[in-house]
Protein backbone atom coordinates (compact mmCIF):
# COMPACT_ATOMS: atom_id res chain seq x y z
CA UNK A 1 0.00 0.00 0.00
CA UNK A 2 1.41 3.50 -1.01
CA UNK A 3 2.22 4.26 2.74
CA UNK A 4 4.28 7.53 3.66
CA UNK A 5 2.53 9.65 0.95
CA UNK A 6 1.90 12.51 3.70
CA UNK A 7 -2.05 12.56 2.39
CA UNK A 8 -3.77 13.17 5.63
CA UNK A 9 -7.00 12.07 4.70
CA UNK A 10 -6.61 9.17 2.74
CA UNK A 11 -7.68 5.30 3.63
CA UNK A 12 -5.22 2.93 2.36
CA UNK A 13 -6.06 -0.82 1.97
CA UNK A 14 -3.97 -3.36 0.63
CA UNK A 15 -4.61 -4.51 -3.24
CA UNK A 16 -6.95 -7.24 -4.03
CA UNK A 17 -5.70 -10.53 -6.13
CA UNK A 18 -5.22 -9.45 -9.61
CA UNK A 19 -5.62 -12.67 -11.41
CA UNK A 20 -8.81 -11.13 -13.03
CA UNK A 21 -7.80 -7.72 -13.39
CA UNK A 22 -8.13 -5.70 -16.23
CA UNK A 23 -5.95 -2.07 -17.12
CA UNK A 24 -7.93 0.79 -18.43
CA UNK A 25 -5.76 3.74 -19.28
CA UNK A 26 -7.89 6.85 -19.86
CA UNK A 27 -7.95 9.03 -22.45
CA UNK A 28 -3.86 9.63 -22.70
CA UNK A 29 -4.22 11.27 -26.03
CA UNK A 30 -1.77 14.52 -27.05
CA UNK A 31 -4.51 17.04 -25.74
CA UNK A 32 -3.28 16.20 -22.21
CA UNK A 33 0.62 15.64 -23.07
CA UNK A 34 2.28 16.77 -25.84
CA UNK A 35 4.21 20.43 -25.94
CA UNK A 36 1.97 23.28 -27.64
CA UNK A 37 -1.36 22.45 -26.72
CA UNK A 38 -3.16 24.49 -23.41
CA UNK A 39 -4.32 20.99 -22.23
CA UNK A 40 -1.32 19.91 -21.48
CA UNK A 41 -0.99 18.93 -17.38
CA UNK A 42 1.55 19.14 -14.99
CA UNK A 43 3.32 15.97 -14.23
CA UNK A 44 1.62 14.38 -17.74
CA UNK A 45 5.13 12.77 -18.77
CA UNK A 46 5.42 10.40 -15.74
CA UNK A 47 1.98 9.70 -15.43
CA UNK A 48 2.30 8.77 -19.33
CA UNK A 49 5.63 6.16 -18.27
CA UNK A 50 4.26 4.63 -15.33
CA UNK A 51 0.65 3.87 -17.78
CA UNK A 52 3.35 2.19 -20.31
CA UNK A 53 4.65 0.01 -17.31
CA UNK A 54 1.33 -1.10 -16.49
CA UNK A 55 0.60 -2.00 -20.40
CA UNK A 56 3.78 -3.83 -20.21
CA UNK A 57 3.45 -5.42 -17.22
CA UNK A 58 -0.02 -6.45 -17.84
CA UNK A 59 0.87 -7.57 -21.18
CA UNK A 60 3.37 -10.18 -19.72
CA UNK A 61 0.52 -11.59 -17.46
CA UNK A 62 -1.44 -12.18 -20.14
CA UNK A 63 -3.87 -9.77 -18.93
CA UNK A 64 -6.04 -7.66 -20.89
CA UNK A 65 -5.62 -4.02 -21.84
CA UNK A 66 -8.27 -0.89 -22.56
CA UNK A 67 -7.30 2.51 -23.85
CA UNK A 68 -10.43 4.64 -23.92
CA UNK A 69 -10.12 7.70 -26.14
CA UNK A 70 -12.43 10.73 -25.73
CA UNK A 71 -14.01 12.40 -28.61
CA UNK A 72 -16.52 13.83 -30.39
CA UNK A 73 -17.45 13.91 -34.12
CA UNK A 74 -19.42 17.65 -33.62
CA UNK A 75 -19.36 19.73 -30.00
CA UNK A 76 -22.27 18.38 -28.04
CA UNK A 77 -25.57 20.41 -27.73
CA UNK A 78 -26.27 22.54 -24.64
CA UNK A 79 -26.85 20.86 -21.28
CA UNK A 80 -24.18 18.95 -19.05
CA UNK A 81 -20.92 18.90 -21.25
CA UNK A 82 -21.99 20.89 -23.42
CA UNK A 83 -22.89 23.65 -21.57
CA UNK A 84 -19.65 23.42 -19.14
CA UNK A 85 -16.68 23.11 -21.27
CA UNK A 86 -16.41 25.73 -23.96
CA UNK A 87 -14.08 23.54 -26.24
CA UNK A 88 -14.23 20.15 -27.14
CA UNK A 89 -11.51 17.05 -28.35
CA UNK A 90 -12.68 16.54 -32.08
CA UNK A 91 -12.72 13.19 -33.88
CA UNK A 92 -9.94 13.66 -36.86
CA UNK A 93 -8.20 16.62 -34.96
CA UNK A 94 -4.47 15.79 -33.77
CA UNK A 95 -5.06 16.06 -30.40
CA UNK A 96 -7.62 13.94 -29.85
CA UNK A 97 -4.96 10.91 -30.91
CA UNK A 98 -3.86 8.12 -28.59
CA UNK A 99 -0.28 8.71 -27.82
CA UNK A 100 1.63 6.17 -29.91
CA UNK A 101 2.84 4.35 -26.87
CA UNK A 102 -0.23 4.04 -25.20
CA UNK A 103 -2.36 3.40 -28.77
CA UNK A 104 0.80 0.51 -29.88
CA UNK A 105 0.33 -1.33 -26.65
CA UNK A 106 -3.77 -1.63 -25.78
CA UNK A 107 -4.75 -4.74 -26.65
CA UNK A 108 -8.30 -2.56 -26.88
CA UNK A 109 -9.39 0.67 -28.09
CA UNK A 110 -12.48 1.88 -26.87
CA UNK A 111 -13.83 5.88 -27.75
CA UNK A 112 -16.31 7.39 -25.22
CA UNK A 113 -18.24 10.87 -25.32
CA UNK A 114 -18.85 11.10 -21.69
CA UNK A 115 -16.11 11.39 -18.59
CA UNK A 116 -16.97 7.78 -18.08
CA UNK A 117 -15.16 4.95 -19.91
CA UNK A 118 -18.58 3.30 -19.58
CA UNK A 119 -21.08 5.54 -20.45
CA UNK A 120 -22.61 4.65 -23.89
CA UNK A 121 -20.02 2.07 -24.28
CA UNK A 122 -19.63 -1.68 -24.69
CA UNK A 123 -16.71 -1.51 -21.83
CA UNK A 124 -18.64 -3.12 -19.34
CA UNK A 125 -19.47 -6.04 -21.67
CA UNK A 126 -16.26 -6.35 -22.71
CA UNK A 127 -14.38 -6.64 -19.37
CA UNK A 128 -17.52 -9.30 -18.44
CA UNK A 129 -16.70 -11.07 -21.26
CA UNK A 130 -12.84 -11.78 -20.25
CA UNK A 131 -13.97 -12.21 -16.93
CA UNK A 132 -12.37 -9.26 -15.27
CA UNK A 133 -12.97 -8.58 -11.08
CA UNK A 134 -11.26 -5.94 -10.76
CA UNK A 135 -10.48 -2.72 -12.73
CA UNK A 136 -7.16 -1.01 -12.77
CA UNK A 137 -6.82 2.72 -13.71
CA UNK A 138 -4.68 5.08 -15.19
CA UNK A 139 -4.63 7.93 -16.92
CA UNK A 140 -6.86 11.65 -17.43
CA UNK A 141 -7.57 13.36 -15.97
CA UNK A 142 -7.64 12.31 -11.82
CA UNK A 143 -10.57 14.55 -10.78
CA UNK A 144 -12.68 14.07 -13.95
CA UNK A 145 -12.68 10.92 -16.58
CA UNK A 146 -10.55 8.84 -14.02
CA UNK A 147 -12.55 9.47 -11.45
CA UNK A 148 -16.16 9.28 -13.15
CA UNK A 149 -15.00 5.85 -14.26
CA UNK A 150 -13.41 4.47 -11.20
CA UNK A 151 -17.25 5.23 -9.32
CA UNK A 152 -19.01 3.99 -12.33
CA UNK A 153 -16.97 0.43 -12.16
CA UNK A 154 -17.52 0.64 -8.57
CA UNK A 155 -21.18 0.61 -9.07
CA UNK A 156 -21.58 -1.82 -11.89
CA UNK A 157 -19.61 -4.54 -9.25
CA UNK A 158 -16.09 -4.33 -10.09
CA UNK A 159 -12.98 -3.88 -7.53
CA UNK A 160 -11.16 -0.54 -8.77
CA UNK A 161 -7.44 0.09 -8.04
CA UNK A 162 -6.59 3.38 -9.19
CA UNK A 163 -2.29 3.95 -9.79
CA UNK A 164 -1.78 7.18 -8.21
CA UNK A 165 1.42 8.07 -9.99
CA UNK A 166 0.25 6.89 -13.29
CA UNK A 167 -2.47 10.23 -13.00
CA UNK A 168 -2.32 13.32 -13.90
CA UNK A 169 -5.08 16.56 -13.23
CA UNK A 170 -4.70 19.65 -14.19
CA UNK A 171 -3.62 21.01 -10.60
CA UNK A 172 -1.97 18.92 -7.99
CA UNK A 173 -4.54 19.79 -5.34
CA UNK A 174 -7.03 18.56 -7.94
CA UNK A 175 -5.47 15.23 -8.36
CA UNK A 176 -5.06 14.87 -4.70
CA UNK A 177 -8.76 15.49 -3.43
CA UNK A 178 -10.06 13.10 -6.09
CA UNK A 179 -7.50 10.44 -5.08
CA UNK A 180 -8.66 10.87 -1.23
CA UNK A 181 -11.83 10.98 -1.60
CA UNK A 182 -11.84 7.36 -4.02
CA UNK A 183 -9.81 5.94 -1.18
CA UNK A 184 -12.82 6.35 0.93
CA UNK A 185 -15.81 4.86 -0.37
CA UNK A 186 -15.07 3.35 -4.30
CA UNK A 187 -11.25 2.64 -4.81
CA UNK A 188 -7.73 1.03 -3.72
CA UNK A 189 -4.46 3.15 -4.24
CA UNK A 190 -1.26 1.99 -5.49
CA UNK A 191 1.68 2.89 -6.93
CA UNK A 192 2.99 1.54 -10.58
CA UNK A 193 5.32 -0.52 -8.48
CA UNK A 194 2.15 -2.02 -5.83
CA UNK A 195 0.25 -2.78 -9.16
CA UNK A 196 2.70 -4.66 -10.80
CA UNK A 197 4.22 -6.47 -7.43
CA UNK A 198 0.51 -7.51 -6.88
CA UNK A 199 0.25 -8.88 -10.08
CA UNK A 200 -0.11 -12.68 -10.77
CA UNK A 201 3.66 -14.02 -11.83
CA UNK A 202 2.48 -16.83 -13.39
CA UNK A 203 1.20 -15.67 -17.32
CA UNK A 204 -2.59 -16.51 -17.98
CA UNK A 205 -3.39 -17.62 -21.09
CA UNK A 206 -3.18 -14.60 -23.53
CA UNK A 207 -5.61 -12.20 -23.19
CA UNK A 208 -3.69 -9.14 -24.19
CA UNK A 209 -2.74 -8.17 -27.71
CA UNK A 210 -0.29 -10.53 -29.48
CA UNK A 211 2.96 -8.57 -30.54
CA UNK A 212 2.11 -7.30 -34.15
CA UNK A 213 -1.59 -7.47 -34.24
CA UNK A 214 -3.76 -4.67 -34.56
CA UNK A 215 -5.64 -3.35 -31.17
CA UNK A 216 -9.15 -4.13 -31.53
CA UNK A 217 -11.19 -0.80 -31.99
CA UNK A 218 -15.09 -0.23 -29.93
CA UNK A 219 -16.80 2.81 -31.29
CA UNK A 220 -19.74 4.62 -28.77
CA UNK A 221 -22.89 2.88 -28.56
CA UNK A 222 -24.44 6.54 -29.29
CA UNK A 223 -22.94 9.44 -30.75
CA UNK A 224 -24.28 13.33 -30.53
CA UNK A 225 -23.68 15.61 -33.49
CA UNK A 226 -24.18 19.03 -32.81
CA UNK A 227 -23.37 22.09 -35.22
CA UNK A 228 -21.07 23.58 -33.02
CA UNK A 229 -17.03 24.50 -34.21
CA UNK A 230 -15.18 24.74 -31.03
CA UNK A 231 -12.41 22.06 -31.22
CA UNK A 232 -10.92 20.37 -28.00
CA UNK A 233 -11.81 20.02 -24.29
CA UNK A 234 -9.84 19.46 -21.15
CA UNK A 235 -9.56 23.22 -19.49
CA UNK A 236 -10.40 24.39 -16.04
Amino acid sequence: MPSGLGWPLARFRDLPALDHAALVVVDAQRAFVDAGYHTVLPGCELALHGAVQLLDAFARCGLPSVATRHAHRAPPAAGGMGSWWTSFLLEGSPQAELRPEIAERAATIISKQHYSAFRDTTLDGHLRQLGTQTVVLAGFMTHVCVDTTARDAFQLGFDVVVAHDACASRHAELHLASLQCLSHAVARLGSVADVVRALPSAPRAARHRPSGQQALELEPLQVAAEPRTTEHEGDA
